[in-house]
């Protein structure tokens, strides 16, 4: 079963003020966790052991909602830095359950999302510059 998740995400100005760049939807399944630990480039393994250092495997196994959540948050983190080239604080923001992408959200292509097999829409903030 597919789930939605819809999160903002702002950059740091130089006054270290948040700056919203874009709005994501992304579409995660389990499936989508299992291959983004089975790829070569795992934003989760990267992600955990730099942050919690524990080994993105367990994390899977003890909290699989979780690590669904974080992946989605990851991605367009991920994207979001490529696409605008922003710079994001470094903790993921919070990732909130949606019923999928509303209409004024674009599909986009992703490196980030075709990796885990997800899914993702963006939702350009008028500060932002439009995707590429």
């Amino acid at each position: 079963m597919s789930n939605y998740w819809t999160l903002v995400l702002s950059s740091r100005s130089l006054a270290e003020s948040q700056v919203p760049v874009a709005e994501y939807v992304v579409e995660t399944d389990q499936k989508s966790v299992e291959k983004d630990l089975a790829g070569g480039f795992t934003l989760l393994q990267k992600h955990l052991r730099h942050s919690q250092g524990i080994d993105a495997r367990d994390y899977v196994q003890k909290q699989p909602k979780m690590a669904e959540t974080l992946l989605a948050a990851l991605i367009a983190m991920s994207d979001c830095i490529h696409r605008f080239n922003v710079s994001l604080p470094n903790d993921p923001p919070p990732v909130v359950a949606c019923a999928g992408p509303g209409k004024d959200f674009q599909p986009v292509a992703s490196v980030f999302s075709d990796v885990a097999g997800a899914k993702l829409w963006v939702r350009i903030t008028p500060t932002a510059k439009s995707p590429g």
